[in-house]
């Protein structure tokens, strides 16, 4: 069995070889802010942030999201966005009432799914031909994983493309498909004040319908300092159902591995405990090198896509 976890990068590689202009690439975490609240197109004020600035001793001015992306830049800086979310996080229900998900909605949902409708949609036709998702899923075999880290769906899509059938975790499978499972929520994931259910992946820009009080911002998890899955019951139900797999291969494509993701270190953990295999596929080399320390084991890196396809 295979473990595929995908992260940021993926997104980023299928809208490059779909020659998309980099102005509707997905964000990075680096230039989230940046891309997503202070786009030339798409503009969102979010509310927390000057209160955050402030509260950092810094003076937020008449343009508090240029100075956040301005001071965000330097890699070593406390003031990033995970740090920000955390904020928003503790102090969610002081501004108004819905705070928390009209910043989910407004702040990553909206402007995402419009960057994504930029890049892989065309009239007449819908989703384009996703050449890199299917080149890698058709890599997978039935009941292999593939943990998915984004909000879009666009691997999803690509899997289908190939020909592959999808069993959303924690569904059991009941047919030959692959596993995905999306701890951090999902453009299709619809969640009401008890219930979770996956829509068809093919979705990006559509609105739930107003018969029913389902929605997606519910089950969106950010990129947040201290966030832990016991916090987001969905993600929990999530993990829960993966955690106790025991693969033969786990593969990182396009993933950063970053400290803040203490439980999904935690998951890596136990799966790496019994697999032979553990591969990166990133162009940067440290991220390989970061694997090797966290797990104390060797690590195949891959530069490119075309070396580990080959």
């Amino acid at each position: 069995m295979r473990v595929l976890v995908i992260g940021a990068g993926t997104s980023i590689e299928e809208a490059k070889r779909a020659n998309v202009s980099e102005e509707f690439w997905p964000p990075t975490m680096a230039n989230f802010a940046k891309k997503m609240w202070d786009g030339p197109i798409f503009q969102f004020s979010n509310y927390w942030l000057s209160d955050y600035l402030t509260e950092q001793g810094i003076d937020p001015g008449n343009d508090p999201i240029s100075v956040f992306t301005t001071l965000a830049k330097e890699p070593e800086s406390v003031m990033n966005l995970e740090r920000l979310f955390e904020y928003c996080w503790v102090n969610r229900g002081k501004k108004f009432e819905g705070d928390w998900e009209n910043l989910i909605h407004h702040g990553i949902l909206n402007p995402l799914s419009f960057l994504l409708n930029k890049a892989f949609y065309e009239n007449g036709v819908g989703v384009k031909q996703l050449e890199v998702g299917k080149l890698v899923s058709g890599r997978l075999k039935d009941g292999d994983l593939a943990l998915n880290l984004n909000y879009d769906p666009m691997f999803e899509i690509a899997a289908i493309q190939q020909g592959h059938q999808l069993t959303y975790v924690p569904h059991l499978v009941s047919r030959k498909s692959i596993l995905v499972a999306k701890p951090h929520g999902s453009f299709n994931l619809l969640a009401d004040e008890k219930f979770f259910r996956f829509a068809h992946p093919d979705c990006i820009g559509a609105v739930p319908s107003s018969a029913d009080n389902f929605r997606n911002h519910r089950a969106i998890v950010p990129p947040r300092f201290n966030k832990r899955y016991a916090q987001h019951p969905i993600a929990r139900i999530i993990i829960d159902g993966i955690v106790s797999f025991r693969p033969d291969i786990v593969t990182f494509w396009g993933v950063s591995l970053t400290d803040s993701d203490a439980d999904l270190l935690d998951v890596y953990r136990k799966w790496i405990a019994s697999t032979s295999v553990i591969e990166v596929i990133n162009p940067d080399a440290a991220v390989t090198e970061r694997a090797m320390g966290m797990f104390k084991r060797d690590v195949r890196h891959y530069s490119t896509l075309e070396e580990w396809l080959g």
